[in-house]
């Protein structure tokens, strides 16, 4: 019998600054067999309980959104990705995807969830003053990069609160 939710994680390679994010029954558990076989100390710095039917696709989703933001992706990996960042990719994503699946009223929490997306989206236009924990600069141009995709995710947003309407 499968389990009610599954655990939507974070772990942080602080080395690398990179993020993985990934989907298991045991987050916890998982934590523990990427650190014995990982030369370097990883972190653990993010939990979302999700539904069951819906790890995969908060997974996906929460990835799309950061290499739709500009993080190169290595395998698993989302590079030059801070833990905030993908903690924010995952709730917004489970919200995305909570909101594709649902048979009740979901205008109020895409309203929300508009709001948390354009937040996000600012925040990274605005990220070339932040330095990355290996004393690199991160740059971001909000007029070549960011607002195509922030166009992007407002359109998916108005998608989903037009077929609230209906």
């Amino acid at each position: 019998m499968k389990p009610p939710t599954r655990d939507v994680y974070v772990i942080y390679d602080s080395e690398r600054a990179a993020c993985k994010i990934g989907v298991s029954n045991c987050a916890e558990q998982r934590f523990c067999n990427l650190q014995t076989g990982s030369s370097v100390d990883l972190e653990l710095t993010h939990i979302e309980k999700v539904p069951y039917p819906l790890g995969t696709k908060v997974e996906r989703t929460a990835r799309k959104i950061l290499t739709d933001l500009g993080h190169p992706k290595t395998r698993e990996w989302i590079g030059r990705c801070f833990p905030d960042q993908a903690r924010d990719a995952i709730v917004t994503a489970h919200e995305i995807e909570r909101a594709r699946n649902a048979n009740d009223s979901v205008k109020p929490r895409m309203n929300e969830l508009a709001l948390r997306v354009q937040e996000y989206m600012s925040r990274d236009a605005v990220c070339d003053s932040v330095v990355s924990t290996h004393g690199n600069e991160r740059g971001c141009n909000a007029e070549d990069s960011v607002k195509p995709r922030t166009n992007k995710y407002a359109s998916m947003i108005l998608e989903l609160m037009s077929r609230d309407e209906e």
